[in-house]
């Protein structure tokens, strides 16, 4: 029976030494803790980590359209290296954007379903549109080259009359 008065009683006082000592901490310093070794590392090192591989992805995306457009001619290596640079940037936000909406919609719902998944897309897809806002596009030149050496289409086999269908009169 003095069991549980014991334990009950050593609660209470590591529950008023930890009060004192949040006490005496500053908001910073209980934040830092909370963040260091709480569940926001965990999420920031998974957001991290889904970003890396955005980064990677879309890099190598970048890098190879920006070659292709060194080798036509349409760019130079130093808008090459900023559209790589740009592609890559924009992968790693993107995915580290959709990863922490999909978290968040889950840890909100308690389930992994249509609304995290839509959330994640939000995400990312707001983050892609701030990107382009910020940092514009980087191949304008070879998008606008492209658009120059297309010539112009004319619409055949549409005449400017329909046909009329039944028989002749």
């Amino acid at each position: 029976m003095k069991l549980p008065y014991t334990l009950l009683n050593q609660a209470l006082k590591s529950s008023s030494q930890a009060v004192t000592t949040a006490k005496n901490a500053s908001l910073g310093q209980i934040a830092r803790k909370s963040v260091q070794f709480g569940p926001a590392k965990d999420l920031a090192m998974i957001c991290g980590r889904a970003g890396v591989a955005g980064a990677v992805v879309d890099g190598s995306i970048g890098a190879f359209n920006a070659t292709r457009a060194v080798v036509d001619g349409r760019l130079d290596t130093k808008g090459a290296i900023k559209h790589v640079a740009a592609e890559a940037g924009c992968g790693f936000a993107t995915s580290s954007a959709g990863t922490a909406g999909t978290l968040a919609a889950y840890i909100v719902t308690g389930t992994m379903g249509p609304a995290a998944l839509v959330a994640g897309m939000g995400a990312s897809m707001g983050t892609r549109w701030a990107y382009r806002k910020v940092v514009g596009e980087t191949l304008v030149e070879a998008v606008k080259a492209e658009q120059e050496s297309k010539p112009a289409t004319t619409e055949e086999k549409t005449p400017d009359v329909m046909e009329e269908i039944g028989p002749e009169e």
